[in-house]
């Protein structure tokens, strides 16, 4: 069960990744109006962030998501 929000975050941002590059191909090739083109995205970044929050319940305090999210960059190692 605790791995649960790991294979939400997983569907969640795969499936908002496919959708903009579809989005992104069918604008390309003039299949998609530009109305329901900014519709899809807004719809992309909505999935994509609902994933990202999922994704923050897997973490062992959950109180220390809101570090994870702000302060990603200063752990050790990030920079090689």
């Amino acid at each position: 069960m605790h791995e649960l929000p790991l294979v939400f975050f997983t569907v969640f941002t795969q499936s908002a990744v496919g959708a903009f590059i579809l989005l992104l191909i069918g604008g390309a090739m003039g299949l998609v109006a530009p109305r329901r083109k900014a519709i899809g995205l807004f719809s992309v970044m909505c999935l994509f962030g609902l994933g990202v929050i999922v994704g923050t319940f897997h973490v062992g305090h959950p109180l220390r998501a809101l570090i994870v999210l702000v302060r990603g960059g200063d752990a050790p190692g990030w920079y090689g």
